[in-house]
């Protein structure tokens, strides 16, 4: 019995490790960006540039921003909102070549029933080997 766990263990290790070996080898880079907003009975404007402001929204509008997306090699390119789950990427998965520059929307749609306060999450986009 203590032989089979062992082995169902270290195989477990062992699979482990090349699946992150794998993963490693292909991601090239990573950008992160914090995101945030406030949902209030006003509009106001962050114009802050520490991270990606949407400022305070009343509920059911929608706002929109841009960033431009940059790599100096080949890389696929994966977009990934974390924490947030009233945003939107225009384009989340795309191939960029050496040198080429994207822009990309990010879209963020307040539910009407959206309760007032303030919410934050991340915005991670990945650098992969093509």
């Amino acid at each position: 019995m203590f032989n089979i766990i062992f082995f169902i263990i270290i195989s477990l290790i062992i699979i482990g490790g090349v699946l992150f070996f794998y993963i490693s080898k292909n991601v090239i880079g990573y950008t992160e960006y914090e995101v945030d907003y406030i949902v209030g009975d006003y509009a106001g404007f962050n114009l802050d540039e520490d991270a990606i402001h949407f400022g305070t929204i009343t509920q059911g509008v929608k706002s929109t921003r841009a960033i431009d997306i940059y790599t100096d090699r080949d890389a696929e390119v994966r977009v990934y909102v974390t924490g947030l789950g009233h945003l939107a990427i225009s384009d989340d998965v795309f191939f960029l070549g050496a040198n080429e520059k994207k822009s990309i929307d990010i879209v963020l749609q307040v539910p009407p029933e959206l309760k007032e306060g303030h919410y934050s999450g991340k915005i991670r986009i990945i650098y992969r080997k093509p």
